[in-house]
């Protein structure tokens, strides 16, 4: 079952002071070997690499791991931070990237909304108001957030008066699960080209 959140407070004035970028690089296939500790069989696996994917306190990795399934293979996109402290990401299958990307488009124009119905209210508090074109309006915290089965979670949020979108593993008791992004598209590139290598690489082994 996935879980929706949404939580609102208060209105604040703010700027946006959070980055992020999405840098697209060439594929890369990594053969890798490893043990299933419920057969003891050592099994052949290949990472294929994506784009790297930039948010505000470093770049994380991502990939499509290829593994066997018979004659067949499994594919899994897989989130990778290079932080030891980091708490993983789960493993992301297809249909959870499409039910990802579905979501995305829903929480933007929510998004919107969210500012829109924060800039009204504020006009109502206030006769006259200069520089609306130059300030966004939030507040002071409201959270919505789509949560997968696996615990993984993807929204944005509003905190101290800073908007930013979110990529967490909730399932995780860990303060170091989550990172950040100015805007959903980021997130929503890197799950595009997920989605795109992973129909690739079905479409050749037929």
């Amino acid at each position: 079952m996935v879980k929706k959140f949404l939580i609102i407070s208060t209105l604040a004035i703010l700027s946006n002071t959070v980055y992020a970028q999405y840098t697209k690089t060439e594929a890369v296939v990594v053969q890798k070997n490893t043990v299933d500790s419920n057969s003891a069989k050592n099994i052949k696996f290949e990472d294929i690499k994506l784009s790297d994917l930039k948010y505000t306190l470093g770049t994380a990795e991502t990939r499509i791991r290829k593994i066997p399934n018979g004659n067949t293979f499994t594919y899994i996109f897989q989130i990778v931070i290079e932080d030891k402290t980091f708490e993983p990401f789960p493993d992301i299958k297809y249909s959870d990237i499409l039910k990802v990307l579905k979501e995305i488009t829903t929480l933007k124009k929510e998004e919107k909304e969210d500012f829109l119905l924060a800039f009204n209210k504020l006009k109502d508090n206030f006769k006259s108001f200069d520089g609306m074109e130059s300030k966004q309006f939030i507040y002071n915290y409201r959270g919505n957030k789509y949560k997968l089965r696996g615990g993984l979670m993807v929204g944005y949020e509003t905190v101290e008066g800073k908007t930013s979108w979110l990529i967490r593993n909730d399932n995780s008791k860990s303060d170091n699960n989550t990172i950040l992004f100015e805007s959903a598209e980021p997130i929503e590139a890197i799950f595009t080209e997920a989605k795109k290598k992973m129909e690739e690489l079905n479409r050749m082994k037929k």
